[in-house]
């Protein structure tokens, strides 16, 4: 066996490159299109993590300014009627729950703290509004009580997600 083997090989060299040629552009060829797959799969799970993170932010930021366009004083003294309050802040809350369970399928559990607690922040203002007694008799006293704590919440969940910010792109900087 091992004669022939040799005879081939001497006799019929140049045949014998081209075969292991052809072998090793196919094998090589094979580990390309492999590796190329796991990097788009990766590319395109990237974008979509990129994507969800924008979704949450524009959610975040359009429940933020519906809370500073809202109208306490029209609410405490019952000109806000239960649909409109609907429309104006309650759809805004559940698009950004609906951005947070999104934002589950590419970030593990530790990653989605921050995100879940400027969630559970903002949705302190939608508790206390939905609290407070309709008609109100010290309206005064509850707005400025809604004011300060809006603004605080809004405050610190902004700085919240410039905190998210500041995780996303020195994890990126590393890719």
């Amino acid at each position: 066996m091992p004669f022939i083997l040799k005879e081939l090989l001497t006799t019929y060299w140049n045949n014998s490159l081209i075969i292991l040629g052809i072998i090793g552009f196919f094998v090589s060829r094979y580990f390309n299109l492999k590796s190329k797959k796991v990097e788009t799969k990766y590319a395109l799970f990237q974008s979509n993590k990129i994507s969800t993170v924008i979704k949450f932010y524009a959610a975040f930021n359009k429940t933020v300014n519906a809370w500073i366009r809202f109208n306490i004083h029209k609410y405490l003294s019952n000109q806000i009627t239960p649909r409109e309050m609907q429309e104006i802040i309650s759809s805004n809350i559940a698009e950004l729950r609906i951005s947070l369970f999104e934002l589950t399928m590419y970030f593990d559990r530790e990653e989605m703290d921050l995100f879940t607690l400027v969630y559970d922040e903002i949705s302190k203002i939608h508790y206390f509004v939905y609290a407070l007694p309709i008609p109100n008799n010290d309206r005064a006293k509850s707005a400025n009580e809604f004011m300060t704590l809006r603004n605080e919440i809004i405050e610190s969940s902004e700085n919240m997600m410039k905190v998210i910010g500041i995780k996303l792109r020195s994890d990126y900087k590393n890719d």
